[in-house]
Formats: structure tokens, sequence, C-alpha cells
């Protein structure tokens, strides 16, 4: 007798365990970045890491000039910004990079990846291992939501850019701003 249920993982529930494998090896990417930041922020100097830190940008936005202030990368590489200012300085003498306020220029890249700490190399190693490193994308349609998985970068987007409908909306718009507007 032919069972009307499908056990199998056909069609949209396919789809669906491909697009969780993809989150998990994403997520399980993204895990061993951090951990590895954790520990390049103790063992490696501020110059390696600050090396690191701009390949790493460049690679996620294709340009040689990346748009950063020292108090970001100071946040960035868990040091002070004078400590920053210095690494930066040194590259720069080196005429590996130039910088001005707030704009980084990379100017030879093959210097700046022996500067940089190990810890590169293995991070972009560990990305190609992505099933979605090589540019492919997989693209998951749902019923009320699209996700695209380009790369290593992952978007989600669930309609939040429409308005909101409904009760709640229209409640909203009848609060004033201000007490001034009550009255």
């Amino acid at each position: 007798m032919p069972s009307s249920t499908n056990v199998g993982t056909s069609g949209a529930s396919g789809e669906r365990l491909e697009l969780r494998k993809a989150i998990f090896v994403y997520a399980g990417f993204r895990l061993n970045v951090l951990g590895r930041s954790v520990a390049c922020n103790a063992y490696h100097s501020i110059v390696e890491r600050l090396a690191r830190w701009l390949l790493l940008t460049q690679d996620r936005i294709q340009r040689d000039e990346v748009l950063l202030t020292h108090e970001m990368l100071s946040q960035m590489l868990a040091a002070t910004r004078p400590r920053v200012s210095l690494a930066a300085t040194k590259l720069r003498k080196l005429e590996i990079i130039d910088y001005r306020r707030g704009l980084f220029r990379i100017l030879d890249r093959k210097r700046l990846e022996r500067t940089a700490c190990e810890c590169y190399e293995a991070t972009k190693a560990h990305q190609k291992m992505l099933p979605l490193a090589a540019g492919r994308s997989v693209r998951y349609v749902g019923a009320r939501r699209r996700v695209r998985l380009i790369g290593t970068l992952f978007l989600a987007n669930q309609q939040l850019a429409r308005p909101k409908r409904g009760f709640a909306a229209r409640r909203r718009r009848r609060w004033p701003c201000s007490l001034d507007q009550a009255e």
C-alpha cells in the first residue's frame, strides 16, 4: 500500500536541510575565527595584528583603500589608540601602507602578508574550505523570507523594509511625538 507521506528529504525539506548545514558550517567558521582572534590578541605583536586585520578587511571589501580610524582599529585589535598609531607609523615608514585621517591605503600587499602573523593564512585556508568560499551562491526561498549565502557573507532579509500594517502601526501614528502636540 503506497504511503501518502514522504519521509525523505525531497523538495522544500531538502532545501531546508541544505540551508541548515550551510548555516552550521558558517557558524563553526565564525567561532573558529573568534577563537583565533582571541589567541592572536594575546600572543602576537600589534604590528602583526594590524597587518592581519587590514588584509582581512581588504579581502572582504576588495579595495586597496579602507575607511578606518585609529580608534576603530584600537577596538578591533584590543590595543590602545597610541599603540595602533605607532604600529601604523611603522608600516608607513616601511612603505607598506599609507594613511591619513580615517583612510588607510595598502601600498604593498605582498609585504603586508609577510608582516602579518600566521593567523591570516590560517583564517584564509579555513575560509577556502567553506562550501561557499568560491563565490558560489545558495538560495533558499521560503514563504516569508529569503536567505542568500554568498561567499562568507550571510544576509537574511525578512521584509524588514516594509512598513508595518495593522492595529499597532495605526496606533503608533496616532500617538503624539511630544507633550506639546497632545493638547
